[in-house]
């Protein structure tokens, strides 16, 4: 357990991660996909892992030490990103108002990187992961927008827009 800065007492889990072998995690910081990730459908219980490793995040499974996904915010790559969703999928994270979506809504994409050439990592699109930050319950969308694709790739898209 930790006090955080307001007083409030966090109960911190040990999990083991895929990056980064055993990690400690707040408890509360759980995120919840009820219908699970595409292809790890029975896997419901995530953390977001973030070490200040650039704009990379890891999307790690509380279940299964073997499954985590490289995430992006892909406004990083590609700034003119538009989240096209079907109301539904707001609905189902528990995000029914405008300004909820605009203040709580958290969206990120899956990455690609293949060991043998780094430079040719892709994004997934057409499938963002979407949470809502404070109820912690998220959710892999299907885009409307049918522009993206599975592999978008993102050095190509860096150069396109000079880099960040």
């Amino acid at each position: 357990m930790i006090r955080g800065m307001e007083g409030i007492v966090v109960e911190l889990l040990e999990i083991d991660s895929k990056p980064y072998g055993k990690v400690k995690v707040p408890q509360d910081e759980m995120i919840t996909f009820q219908d699970g990730i595409l292809g790890f459908e029975n896997l419901t219980k995530y953390y977001l892992l973030d070490r200040d490793e650039g704009p990379f995040y890891w999307l790690q499974s509380a279940e299964m030490t073997d499954v985590a996904f490289v995430i992006i915010n892909p406004m990083y790559f590609k700034a003119d990103y538009g989240i096209e969703l079907a109301e539904t999928d707001f609905i189902d994270i528990d995000l029914t108002r405008a300004e909820d979506i605009e203040e709580k809504l958290l969206h990120y994409v899956i990455v690609t990187i293949p060991p043998e050439d780094p430079n040719t990592m892709t994004a997934n699109l057409l499938g963002p992961i979407i949470i809502n930050k404070e109820k912690r319950i998220g959710k892999q969308a299907l885009s409307l927008n049918s522009q993206y694709t599975v592999r978008h790739n993102i050095i190509d898209e860096l150069e396109i827009s000079g880099g960040k």
